[in-house]
């Protein structure tokens, strides 16, 4: 079982590692983005007391990215929508302390 701290820290470096990439290579932060949101997506066992705020954040951060309508090249909406998912990913991690 892995701490949710843990997993929801590694999905915000890894949107970090998309943003950024997405300056230098397009075609591979693509492909990290899809990785990220079949994480996101996956059904993950985390201890009780951290599953409630563990799912409704990878939900969220999921709806927040799947927001942008173009999701195959950079733009101004989807990086918004990954800097968004990562700030609330941040906060929860936070707040889970």
């Amino acid at each position: 079982m892995e701490s949710a701290k843990n997993l929801l820290q590694s999905y915000v470096e890894q949107a970090e590692k998309i943003i950024i990439e997405f300056k230098y290579n397009e075609d591979n932060a693509v492909s990290l983005l899809k990785e990220l949101k079949e994480k996101l997506a996956k059904k993950e066992i985390v201890a009780e007391e951290e599953k409630e705020f563990f799912e409704v954040c990878k939900y969220n951060a999921l709806a927040t990215i799947n927001t942008s309508f173009e999701q195959e090249k950079y733009n101004r909406q989807l990086l918004m929508a990954l800097t968004e998912a990562k700030e609330e990913m941040k906060a929860i991690i936070d707040y889970m302390k």
